[in-house]
């Protein structure tokens, strides 16, 4: 899971909105002096730190988060997100999980429980999955590519095409979609048509050796 995933993730509106229980004044306000962080300030900064690769201070940042809010859809999300990256599958499912059933209309969570879904072959549910997250937000970028991927996997190359179009169409400088829009046209016998993809994804990232080397 890519750290852009992650900022795509921090800019749910989920994310910034505070619930009446955050938004409430404290029975017990903070000593004289105190900085206050509201709850929106408390995710920012932990996504910083995602996104700049402190995993460690990371998640420590977003069980802060969980301790003034336990069942905050966000915090568990990136906090999955986090245990995918360290390669911990049955962590993430589970927090994605946890995160999908607070808030079942967030796409990048039915996205990043795809990826964890398709890393462990179970290629059905993380088609299953990555539709879910394009009916919630169609031009999810993410979403799009890494169903492509997948309906490869399951050697349905026609669906992965029309996939890596779609993917194309919201990301035109995606070197990467160029190169599997190629690999899927290459097994469909389309040989000039993958020659194209391939100059185009060299023609966005000149050092992209898979592309050459096809």
């Amino acid at each position: 899971i890519s750290i852009q995933a992650v900022a795509c993730a921090a800019g749910t509106p989920s994310a910034f909105r505070m619930s009446a229980q955050d938004s409430r004044p404290s029975s017990n306000p903070p000593p004289s002096g105190a900085v206050t962080v509201t709850m929106p300030e408390a995710l920012q900064r932990a996504t910083a730190m995602h996104q700049a690769g402190r995993l460690a201070e990371a998640e420590q940042a977003y069980r802060a988060v969980l301790a003034m809010q336990p069942d905050h859809p966000d915090a568990l999300h990136l906090l999955g997100v986090i245990a995918a990256q360290r390669g911990e599958e049955a962590g993430a499912r589970d927090l994605l999980s946890r995160a999908r059933r607070i808030d079942p209309q967030s796409p990048e969570a039915h996205a990043h429980y795809a990826d964890i879904a398709r890393a462990l072959g179970r290629h059905d549910e993380a088609l299953a999955n990555y539709d879910r997250a394009l009916a919630a937000k169609p031009d999810l970028f993410e979403a799009l590519h890494e169903r492509g991927v997948t309906l490869r996997a399951m050697r349905r190359y026609e669906e992965a095409l029309e996939s890596f179009e779609r993917a194309l169409r919201v990301e035109s400088r995606s070197a990467v979609a160029y190169y599997n829009r190629g690999l899927v046209q290459q097994d469909l016998g389309r040989h000039q048509d993958a020659v194209a993809s391939y100059d185009q994804a060299l023609a966005i990232a000149p050092g992209f050796a898979e592309a050459m080397n096809n």
